[in-house]
């Protein structure tokens, strides 16, 4: 039986804090020319209501097919049993999106899952050279489809992968093509004997785009890369409470800090809430703190809190919650989870 050394936390700990310290100063050295390159930048968007309520701070405690888009090795955890899920948001400047996936049991106590998603952007009038409507609309949409596997490597340890595919399309004007590409997302999950802690690290969108929107190959065009590790602790004094913390590190924007809380009132029902800091917020906190600082900081990370709630009763689950991102809008998401008995 695998027996992980006492040290692996100490290790772990350790190196969580050398990545939150020096990681910004390695990825954001030429972060100026990288800004705003990045293909299908839509692969930001949580996936889910749950991941949405936490801020996208669960790394290390999300599990089934709530973990997928952050950490697919979380998807083990419905241990070889089959899932539906079914969610759709909407925020009030249009967009529309919508999600499916299914969960199956894989070869050799393993789990698999399929998932798909759509976006939409609304109806976009076409305008002319002088700024007048031409009478016509464009809907652009993209869509991602996705197969993910998870299983347990050694007690306590499990590890998953995602392939997924990309396609997106900016509407029905000359010379337009669907842009598509590929991307892996990959993690790993630690449950240590200590049952209160977690540990959590994953990549996500790891792959570039193959074509552009005018049918061009486009070799250059990185996906939204973003490495991120986490943990998370249940509070001794109030066990039914779980804080957990995960550092984001992507490749063309900066280094950002997720927080986020639960709250189990009782088997069926769990409220969450959640934040999002780039490291200029932080870097103006210390300072702040230290009377370096004086005044509010303005601007930072565009997404300033989340929150929602799961129900689960005898055979459905429900998701809710609720985004604000500043200066842009409210995102409202509900995800249905229905697990299948198999006779």
């Amino acid at each position: 039986m695998f027996a992980p050394p006492r040290s692996f936390i100490i290790r772990f700990i350790f190196c969580f804090g050398i990545l939150t310290i020096v990681s910004p100063s390695l990825w954001s050295a030429a972060i100026d020319e990288r800004a705003g390159t990045e293909a299908f930048p839509f692969l930001h968007r949580f996936s889910n209501a749950i991941t949405a309520s936490w801020s996208g701070a669960c790394a290390a405690q999300c599990e089934g097919l709530s973990a997928l888009g952050v950490n697919p090795a979380g998807l083990e955890k419905l241990k070889s049993s089959r899932e539906l899920q079914v969610g759709i948001s909407q925020d009030f400047i249009g967009i529309k999106a919508g999600s499916f996936a299914y969960a199956f049991p894989g070869p050799d106590s393993s789990q698999m899952a399929f998932s798909a998603a759509f976006l939409g952007y609304g109806s976009i009038d076409e305008l002319d050279e002088e700024g007048t409507f031409t009478g016509k609309q464009h809907a652009p949409a993209s869509v991602t489809s996705s197969l993910s596997y998870a299983t347990e490597i050694q007690e306590r340890l499990r590890a998953g992968i995602t392939i997924k595919g990309v396609a997106e399309y900016l509407g029905d004007f000359e010379e337009s093509h669907p842009a598509v590409g590929w991307g892996i997302d990959a993690g790993v999950q630690y449950q240590p004997k200590i049952k209160a802690l977690g540990f959590g690290a994953s990549i996500r969108n790891l792959g570039r785009q193959e074509q552009s929107y005018f049918g061009e190959s486009n070799d250059n065009a990185l996906l939204p890369v973003t490495v991120q590790g986490g943990v998370y602790y249940y509070i001794s004094r109030f066990r039914n409470t779980r804080l957990s913390a995960d550092l984001l590190v992507p490749w063309h924007s900066l280094s950002m800090l997720s927080v986020g809380w639960e709250y189990n009132y009782n088997p069926f029902f769990t409220i969450r809430a959640g934040t999002r800091f780039n490291r200029y917020e932080i870097t103006h906190l210390f300072e702040k703190l230290s009377g370096n600082a004086d005044g509010d900081f303005t601007g930072g990370n565009a997404l300033k809190g989340s929150g929602g709630f799961s129900f689960k009763g005898p055979r459905l689950s429900l998701n809710y919650s609720v985004e604000y991102w500043r200066n842009l809008s409210w995102i409202h998401s509900l995800t249905l989870g229905y697990p299948i008995k198999v006779l």
